[in-house]
């Protein structure tokens, strides 16, 4: 699962109380907790290992130079796919961080996120460009929020680490936001309950400059795409081929796998799949 927080601004925040509130997401990344603190910025991991178990996969993932950041919680099921496809060499890692890692800093953010088949929140820092990049899986289902205020920017996996970091900024109450709580059970993005903090929506990417401290840039990569079809046995192939593929991808870890069986319909597909 993993989560990270960090922050960028004119504020120097103590460490220990930083890793506190980082602590607040141990649950989502029992396996390791990496702390980087720079000038003006620190940044926090708690991470989940899945592939590569060593340390090659600790975050956050800095350059040598420092000046490149990155914060990544999820999965890229194709990486190994793409190390071939944009030729990328000497790697320490067979993990997908380094991959994306590796891409960003050859391809740039913007191109590479296009490529990915994956669930994931990440944050990629560009010091020396002064750019924040943020950006979310095209379902939505890694979550990532963030507060941009005169002191600077925080952004984190949860929302309470947004709420609880120490600024001086008071968070008042979104009456939308709250309305949307009790009526649907969730905040839907880009809104949270608090009119200051949102959350990025799904197959959204923005841009936040890091010294006018404003969004430069806000974008959707990806938008998903209704088509009618009135053939309905090449609709029934082609779910079952995606759904076979998807279990596949989600199956290669280096650690057990296991499956959980609910009351629904989607859970006994994936374990069928699974044991086939």
């Amino acid at each position: 699962m993993c989560g990270f927080l960090g922050y960028i601004g004119d504020i120097d925040i103590d460490q220990e109380r930083f890793e506190s509130l980082l602590a607040k997401s141990n649950h989502r990344g029992p396996d390791h907790a990496g702390v980087h603190k720079g000038i003006g910025c620190i940044f926090g991991f708690n991470r989940l290992s899945i592939q590569d178990l060593s340390p090659f996969g600790h975050q956050p993932m800095v350059s040598a130079d420092g000046n490149h950041i990155l914060l990544f919680n999820g999965e890229v099921y194709n990486h190994l796919q793409l190390r071939d496809s944009f030729n990328l060499q000497d790697l320490n890692s067979h993990g997908d961080t380094e991959t994306l890692f590796r891409l960003f800093d050859q391809e740039g953010i913007r191109s590479t996120i296009r490529h990915l088949d994956g669930m994931f929140a990440i944050a990629w820092i560009d010091l020396l460009e002064g750019r924040l990049y943020l950006t979310r899986d095209r379902g939505g289902i890694k979550p990532l929020y963030y507060h941009l205020g005169e002191h600077g920017v925080v952004f984190a996996s949860q929302l309470d680490q947004v709420i609880h970091f120490p600024l001086p900024a008071k968070h008042s109450l979104s009456s939308e936001g709250v309305f949307d709580y009790f009526a649907l059970g969730y905040m839907p993005a880009p809104g949270t309950i608090f009119k200051d903090i949102h959350q990025l929506e799904p197959g959204q990417i923005i841009v936040i400059d890091l010294n006018a401290g404003k969004v430069v840039s806000n974008n959707t990569y990806y938008r998903f795409e209704r088509k009618k079809s009135t053939d309905w046995s090449d609709d029934t192939d082609r779910i079952a081929q995606s759904i076979d593929q998807s279990v596949r991808e989600q199956l290669v870890a280096d650690v057990p796998v296991s499956t959980f069986m609910s009351g629904g319909i989607d859970s006994p597909i994936i374990n069928a799949v699974t044991i086939r």
